[in-house]
């Protein structure tokens, strides 16, 4: 249906690490309009790469995205359709999401997590100690 309507895309699976990347990379948009994801790790990657994400109002996707995704309501094709035409048309706004998306993915790094963890723990430490 796509190629029926001229539309560039590509599809692939089973990718190596640098590969995942260059097709990261190749993209002019991460639209992953998930309806149920555990975590929605393609937003995080697609961010770290400097992608603009498009992706579900829904949590955990809308969670996962932070402020750097342009968020759109899965059920709803014309509304997923005029996210992209927003992306692909306005720089400004393509712009802001890889900027924001850039910092999102940082805040979701292993040291990022390990350092909320260790301030979890301890603030739990602390609650216990006082009891």
């Amino acid at each position: 249906m796509l190629q029926g309507h001229g539309l560039d895309y590509s599809c692939a699976s089973k990718l190596s690490e640098s590969q995942l990347q260059a097709e990261y990379a190749e993209s002019d948009v991460l639209l992953f309009c998930s309806t149920l994801e555990g975590y929605g790790m393609p937003i995080i990657e697609a961010q770290t790469i400097g992608v603009p994400v498009i992706t579900s109002q829904k949590a955990p996707m809308n969670e996962t995205a932070g402020a750097g995704a342009l968020l759109v309501d899965p059920g709803q094709p014309s509304d997923i359709r005029e996210g992209v035409e927003q992306v692909l048309n306005d720089a400004t706004l393509r712009s802001q999401l890889i900027t924001a998306g850039r910092a999102n993915a940082q805040t979701c790094n292993a040291g990022a997590s390990a350092q909320r963890h260790a301030e979890l723990y301890t603030g739990l430490i602390e609650e216990w100690k006082d009891r």
